[in-house]
């Protein structure tokens, strides 16, 4: 089997970057803050799953509320972020020389933007499970759509940084 090494190239993070960073870890703290401020308040139990209507169909120990949270941030966002640094350690298709600064630019905005739109969701989405839980909403913002809007967004940013890369070969 014939190993192939990408050339290493020191990529500078972009303004985007950066500040979509702050604008996602802002939301994912405003959210922590929130549950936490807010947690004598959240009923021992709250919604832990949602039909396609977005009515609750399961509903689980209020203590479940950290669990997506902390799965956004270590398991994805962090881990997510350091990739980023290594753009040298993606795959690629016809990496060259001459195109392998415009590919790993790609590839590391694929990654911020693909791991600030989880972080967020996810915070947006565990927000929306107390709210549903003190009856303040009777079924998800955006009834059975919330699954679906997210997909659509995370997968519709995949296919567009996909179709960018083929565009930068």
């Amino acid at each position: 089997m014939k190993s192939y090494s990408n050339p290493i190239i020191k990529v500078n993070r972009s303004k985007f970057e950066k500040v979509f960073d702050i604008i996602a870890l802002f939301i994912y703290f405003a959210s922590i803050v929130y549950l936490i401020a807010d947690w004598p308040s959240i009923p021992d139990k709250v919604p832990g799953h949602y039909n396609l209507a977005g009515e609750v169909t399961r509903w689980d120990s209020k203590a479940m509320l950290f669990l997506m949270p902390i799965i956004g941030l270590l398991i994805i966002w962090v881990p997510s972020s350091v990739l980023e640094r290594y753009p040298h350690l993606h795959n690629y298709s016809r990496l060259t020389e001459e195109n392998a600064e415009r590919l790993y630019k790609n590839s590391i905005r694929m990654m911020n933007v693909m791991k600030n739109e989880i972080l967020i969701l996810f915070s947006l989405l565990n927000l929306e499970s107390v709210y549903i839980a003190k009856n303040e909403m009777q079924s998800s913002l955006l009834g059975g759509w919330d699954m679906v809007i997210s997909l659509v967004i995370i997968f519709g940013s995949i296919a567009f940084f996909i179709w960018k890369s083929f565009k930068l070969r």
